[in-house]
């Protein structure tokens, strides 16, 4: 999780477990970290320790939204996305 929240952070102090642009220019081939918003799920593949099987395990349960202002359709949830709305909200809603 570290090193997910330094890909896409906009500093470039990796936190402890994490890896920033200096990880991985050492890579082959050299790249840089997002310092942004993810586009693609695919984009996973390049962070630090995202190994495939990683990727596998958590694949069905990633939705990649490239801004920062979030959009649900209530009408649209089923009772089994409760427990994820409420997780949207830091369980700071009441009647659900």
């Amino acid at each position: 999780m570290q090193s997910i929240a330094d890909y896409i952070d906009a500093d470039d102090s990796p936190r402890f477990h994490g890896a920033e642009d200096n990880f991985y220019q050492s890579q082959t081939p050299p790249r840089h970290s997002a310092n942004q918003m993810l586009f693609l799920t695919g984009e996973l593949r390049q962070i630090k320790g995202i190994t495939e099987n990683i990727y596998q395990r958590l694949i069905p349960y990633v939705c990649v939204l490239p801004t920062s202002e979030l959009s649900i359709n209530l009408n649209m949830l089923t009772e089994n996305d409760i427990p994820l709305f409420r997780a949207l909200f830091l369980n700071n809603i009441t009647g659900c």
